[in-house]
């Protein structure tokens, strides 16, 4: 029934010699094996009892005890896997007890004596060598070796570890050299499946006797070193004649080529908030930046969406209330992984968004979503960062990211260091919800405070204010600075008064001169210096623009919210004053001509230089309704673009795919 039974046929005793090559194949696989288990793993176990414990002390230390159950568990086997004992026990607890998060668990009893005694099971393959790993993840600049039982524990290990590679070595000799190693890593970054990824890495792991995070490792290192050596040394003389006049994507807020994480609880409103902000870019609606509307520059929004199911994404979208026409200037990627960094490129070839939405960091992390806690995780975030307008065209990009359970930030700080700007997003505590009551905000549970923690522009502590309207829409917008209480407007510093006085004559132009007189007011020479100090840094933020020259003077201005008066950087229309081409370090003023279709926006935002140059006259200045309702509807008649008849395509799936070795750069998870 099963086939009948097996017999041996021949004589056992009598079976041929092996031939010496293949004892030699054999005893060399097995002297290799060998080689292979005398890890520092198996080095660490031989110290003694009094090493092993200063070892977990130390190591200890570094790790933090947030990470859920699964995280402590895990903790507990490597160091049951040395100190199998009370003592071991002890350190556990110790460490426990550090996690806030589970204070609760140790009213009632005593987890990590239960868990213990319940056993761990043999061979798991958490060991001490893993608690090490997770130490120099966690403290990659060894601050734990600084203690004098620290120290005594570097120097042994760092024994160890030569130990381990020195034996490895007799026996296992690289195959391939760093220039194969190093294009062949490059080839699999350049793959789109994520899991064809995932595969090839690991066969080339096992190709080259090297683990997939050192690999990692290596391609970042070197791709750092060619950043640095292509950009070279400069003199602080070269710095300063560099035009590296930042761009505004919303004056005062958002840079073009900056990066910005906004992190909040779940449901509480954080893809809503960068939504509104998506609403600004595609329909060039202004915003509010310190309480007045400023200009946005009309653009394409691209949207990789990773965290949201489509029927959850088209509702969050309809509640910003996008008009039909600007909804053809937001394209969605759904299934984006952060490792897929050919399709990135030419997605950005193809679309040149003005704002790039990643939603969410985990979502679009894919596999590696595990290692939240770990530096490598936020690799991909500092390729962004640093490649934004080198491999790809400057644009502002923004990432939203989820809370831990208390609403702090979560994960490691490698991702916080990572970006340009970390926002948080929250509700109203009991003094704000007063105080928007006491402004008229019947609904203050309807809003939501966003601080910015973290700038690379010193905006720290600066807020934004969600709010969701009567209608379901939603709205953001940075308010008008409060005075403290018995402040007065003259105790203001000089930049807030100058850009209020600019603003109250927003479209006029005027010389520092003029400026100090009109934003102090009177005579005030001696405070010269600080007006133009403060008209600088105006400058900077995007907020204040020069308009030309009067006489010998440079002239300044606001930005007009009528985009059809004039072309941000253009000579200005003024009545009074003669204007000529602004001349500053021999190069002439320039006007950027940028389209306002959005059919294609590849030509959208190609942009045209050339030289300014009219004729002194004398222009009947135009005027600008301050009705909210006549503005949109002026803005929406002056971006409309006639030919656009068609929209951008959105089927994304069809960019035309980039052969392996690209030339337009390093892989996605470059750091450089």
């Amino acid at each position: 029934a099963h086939g009948g039974d097996y017999k041996f046929q021949g004589d056992l005793n009598n079976i041929p010699q092996a031939p010496a090559w293949l004892l030699a194949e054999m005893k060399e696989g097995f002297r290799r094996k060998e080689a292979s288990k005398k890890t520092a793993t198996d080095l660490l176990d031989r110290r003694s009892r009094e090493e092993k414990i200063d070892f977990v002390k130390v190591c200890l230390s570094a790790i933090p005890p947030q990470g859920g159950e699964d995280h402590w568990v895990k903790i507990g086997m490597m160091i049951h896997s040395g100190l199998p004992d009370e003592t071991g026990l002890n350190l556990w607890r110790q460490w426990s007890k550090q996690d806030t998060d589970y204070s609760e668990d140790w009213k009632n009893g005593d987890p990590c004596e239960e868990r213990w005694s319940a056993g761990f099971k043999a061979g798991g393959g958490l060991t001490f060598g893993t608690l090490l790993f997770l130490a120099k993840e966690a403290d990659p600049r060894g601050n734990r070796f600084k203690s004098e039982e620290g120290k005594r524990v570097k120097e042994w290990v760092m024994r160890i570890h030569a130990e381990a590679d020195a034996e490895k070595d007799r026996y296992i000799t690289p195959q391939q050299t760093f220039s194969s190693i190093r294009e062949a890593v490059q080839d699999v970054y350049e793959m789109d499946n994520p899991a064809e990824q995932m595969v090839e890495m690991h066969f080339l792991a096992i190709k080259t006797a090297w683990k997939v995070e050192k690999l990692q490792e290596m391609y970042t290192a070197h791709q750092e070193y060619m950043a640095a050596e292509q950009q070279g040394e400069i003199t602080l003389e070269d710095l300063q004649k560099m035009n590296l006049e930042r761009e505004y994507l919303i004056p005062g807020v958002i840079p073009k080529g900056f990066t910005t994480l906004v992190y909040g609880p779940g449901g509480e409103g954080k893809s809503s908030a960068v939504w509104a902000i998506t609403k600004h870019v595609a329909s060039g609606t202004p915003f509010k930046v310190d309480g007045q509307l400023e200009p946005v520059e009309k653009g394409p929004v691209l949207i990789f969406n990773g965290d949201q199911p489509l029927p959850q994404l088209q509702e969050q979208l309809t509640e910003i209330d996008i008009s039909q026409e600007d909804m053809r200037n937001v394209i969605i990627r759904n299934g984006f992984d952060l490792s897929q960094q050919g399709l990135f490129l030419d997605l950005m070839k193809k679309y040149t968004p003005s704002l790039v939405v990643i939603d969410s960091l985990t979502a679009c992390s894919g596999s590696r979503a595990a290692d939240e806690n770990k530096s490598i995780y936020a690799a991909p975030l500092y390729w962004l960062v640093r490649n934004n307008g080198r491999l790809f065209h400057s644009t502002s990009i923004m990432i939203i990211h989820h809370a831990n359970r208390q609403g702090g930030f979560r994960g490691s700080s490698s991702i916080r260091d990572s970006v340009d700007e970390v926002w948080s997003l929250r509700r109203l505590n009991e003094e704000e919800r007063n105080a928007e009551i006491a402004r008229g905000n019947k609904l203050p549970e309807r809003s939501r405070v966003v601080t910015v923690e973290k700038s690379r522009q010193g905006r720290e502590n600066k807020t934004l204010w969600l709010h969701k309207g009567l209608d379901e829409t939603f709205s953001i917008e940075e308010r008008a600075k409060e005075l403290k209480r018995g402040e007065s407007k003259d105790e203001r510093p000089q930049e807030e008064k100058v850009h209020d006085f600019l603003r109250q004559n927003r479209g006029e132009a005027f010389t520092l001169k003029q400026i100090c007189k009109g934003a102090l007011g009177g005579d005030h020479s001696a405070f010269l210096p600080g007006i133009k100090t403060a008209v600088r840094r105006l400058c900077k933020k995007g907020l204040v623009e020069k308009a030309g020259v009067s006489g010998k003077s440079h002239l300044y201005r606001t930005l007009s919210l009528d985009r059809s008066l004039y072309v941000r950087g253009a000579t200005p229309k003024l009545d009074t004053l003669t204007q000529e081409p602004l001349q500053e370090k021999g190069s002439e003023c320039v006007s950027r001509r940028v389209s306002a279709s959005v059919s294609n926006p590849v030509d959208t935002h190609k942009t045209t230089e050339k030289p300014v140059s009219q004729p002194s006259q004398t222009v009947e200045q135009p005027s600008v309704s301050t009705s909210s309702d006549t503005l949109l509807d002026t803005l929406r008649d002056t971006l409309k673009d006639p030919s656009d008849t068609n929209g951008s395509d959105p089927s994304v799936s069809k960019v035309p795919r980039l052969p392996a070795r690209m030339q337009h750069g390093p892989g996605m998870w470059n750091a450089s």
